[in-house]
């Protein structure tokens, strides 16, 4: 009996062995699949996406990196401080990385949040020809006005980005945007003048009188005498009455000249920068000295 008893014991704690050993194995078990389960976890946050690398590249100005995150797959279009990503290197003139964009085909017929500048424009307010040929070069829509409804042909004279201007003009669209609006491009190439201006209308106009005799040149450049020597030695006659919108009378361009010279020195003579030696009174009076030569005087 004592030996029975005794055979029922060892069997009974060799089964209680089994039975911790697999327990523990279990928790053993359990225990390494959760630590790795940890450690996948862990890699999967510690993942940066290539769109995150491409927005830290842009943030260190590591603009080469950064093609080299969209050559990865990152989103070439996506939004960078409020702007679509090509419109950001277009505003900063990022030549390089603006082309390898407008190369990698982003979309070039983007505008910024209000919808009053295109890419283009942003192109031709920075004088670069190179991005500015790209983006045409890959489709652009020429067909376009700003709230101030002015178009890529006055942007470029407002800009004096007579390079492009030349450039845009080969494009049969813009050369009948320009057939069709030629006094008010004149206009615009006056109030906007410098050195290159009579260069870019001999271009573009070349001896069209109908337009000059149009348009009041010698009225509306009559503070800048180089554009009345332009207009006057292209023919225009110095003698011609243009409508004076102020007093609702024509006047020769000296009439006009001496009335400007009278608002410098009387009705605006209460303001201390219009005296005998400020810019403004000399300038006119240089003008009337010209045109004196050129006219008959008013006062003779």
């Amino acid at each position: 009996m004592k030996y029975l008893m005794l055979r029922l014991f060892i069997l009974l704690v060799k089964w209680m062995t089994v039975k911790m050993n697999r327990f523990f194995f279990s928790i053993w078990v359990l225990l390494l699949l959760f630590s790795c389960n940890l450690k996948n976890n862990s890699h999967k946050n510690t993942t940066i996406s290539l769109e995150d690398q491409l927005i830290i590249a842009l943030d260190n100005y590591e603009y080469k990196k950064a093609c080299k995150i969209i050559q990865l797959g990152a989103d070439k279009n996506i939004i960078y401080n409020k702007q679509p990503l090509l419109m950001y290197a277009v505003s900063k003139n990022l030549t390089n990385f603006s082309l390898f964009l407008i190369n990698d085909n982003a979309d070039v017929n983007i505008m910024d949040e209000d919808e009053n500048n295109t890419l283009l424009s942003l192109a031709i307010y920075n004088k670069n020809f190179e991005i500015e040929k790209a983006i045409v070069e890959k489709g652009v829509n020429l067909n376009y006005k700003n709230k101030k409804n002015d178009d890529y042909i006055s942007i470029c004279i407002i800009e004096k980005d007579y390079k492009f201007l030349s450039y845009i003009l080969l494009n049969n669209e813009i050369q009948k945007l320009f057939e069709k609006n030629k006094e008010k491009y004149l206009y615009q190439f006056i109030y906007n003048w410098n050195l290159e201006t009579s260069d870019m209308i001999d271009v573009m106009y070349k001896e069209n009188f109908e337009v000059f005799n149009k348009v009041p040149v010698l009225l509306i450049g009559i503070d800048n005498i180089d554009v009345l020597k332009f207009f006057i030695n292209k023919g225009i006659d110095p003698n011609k009455k243009y409508f004076n919108p102020d007093n609702d009378e024509f006047v020769t361009p000296l009439e006009y000249a001496y009335s400007a010279e009278y608002k410098y020195t009387h009705y605006l003579g209460t303001d201390s920068k219009f005296s005998d030696e400020s810019d403004e009174v000399k300038n006119i009076r240089k003008i009337i000295k010209f045109l004196k030569t050129k006219t008959a005087s008013p006062h003779q």
